[in-house]
């Protein structure tokens, strides 16, 4: 049996997936990233649990506990100290025609001790120790939530556009 087939509605399906696509990748794009930034900032800032497990990190040494008490700094995250770890986050956003990417990273010196811990460290004027992992470079599922709530309002803000 033959049938018909309207292009006409076909053609305006492929605007509206392309308009979708824009939207898609400009502003939400823009939103997860700032999203990303900020719960990356807050681990920094406030955090004490590992983002990945939700395990508590390990405690400061008593020597480290003493300074950050007399810094006056002591009720902040573990990771906390000078702002400068949160100040060296960065982000790139590349907006592809198939895939869209955010990615964040720290340009800290030693972003990479925190995240990953290190066996050997060495503490000016006091000898070395063992660093503990704190990993602070993920999203919290609270963060994950939030990211699935905007992508889900644009869908269906789009869907009721149709």
């Amino acid at each position: 049996m033959p049938f018909e087939v309207d292009t006409k509605k076909i053609k305006r399906l492929s605007d509206k997936v392309k308009f979708f696509r824009k939207i898609i990748d400009g502003k939400v794009i823009r939103q997860i990233e700032t999203i990303t930034k900020r719960a990356v900032a807050n681990n920094i800032a406030l955090g004490k649990r590992d983002v990945f497990t939700g395990s508590l990190w390990a405690p400061w040494s008593t020597l480290r506990a003493k300074e950050r008490t007399k810094k006056g700094n002591a009720g902040k995250g573990l990771l906390f100290d000078t702002g400068n770890l949160i100040k060296s986050i960065t982000t790139s956003v590349t907006i592809g025609n198939k895939v869209s990417t955010i990615e964040i990273d720290n340009t800290a010196r030693y972003a990479p001790f925190l995240e990953f811990g290190n066996a050997n460290h060495k503490v000016y004027n006091r000898g070395s120790g063992r660093l503990p992992a704190r990993p602070f470079m993920g999203l919290s599922g609270q963060s994950e939530n939030l990211i699935g709530r905007v992508v889900n309002n644009k869908i269906d803000e789009l869907a009721r556009n149709l």
